[in-house]
């Protein structure tokens, strides 16, 4: 799939749980990361596991989230998770808790995570160009 798109890319990041064993469809133990190497995915670096994921947003992806260009057309997945992305309900308190809700949703914005806490690892030699129209969209988990 990563081929059809067209892109050269210079580098992958697999969240933290890229370099966990799983047993593949012969019941081998490989990891996300070797399977992903066995089909010319490379080079790959796994990401850190943080610990707070609240503090992360705030700190590390509401900032970069204002720097980002997005192609609307490509990319409406990733927008549509994070227009989506919320945090759990406390019903007992009437509040909303400081983890984020646990939903479709919150997979695309763990993968906007994983590359806001890696983006000063990419180099701006490899980065390609920004297109002219951005897409906001609007708060985010503030």
């Amino acid at each position: 799939m990563l081929n059809e798109k067209g892109y050269n890319y210079a580098k992958h990041f697999f969240p933290h749980d890229g370099a966990i064993r799983n047993r593949d469809s012969s019941g081998e133990l490989v990891t996300d990361k070797d399977a992903a190497i066995a089909s010319g995915i490379r080079p790959i670096q796994v990401a850190i596991r943080t610990k707070n994921t609240h503090q992360e947003i705030i700190n590390t992806c509401q900032p970069i989230l204002a720097t980002c260009f997005f192609d609307e057309v490509k990319c409406h997945k990733l927008i549509d998770h994070l227009d989506a992305y919320r945090r759990k309900w406390c019903k007992a308190t009437g509040m909303f808790l400081k983890d984020p809700l646990h939903d479709e949703a919150s997979h695309g914005c763990d993968a906007f995570r994983t590359f806001a806490a890696n983006a000063d690892l990419i180099h701006e030699d490899t980065a390609p160009a920004r297109p002219s129209r951005v897409s906001n969209s609007g708060g985010w988990m503030g």
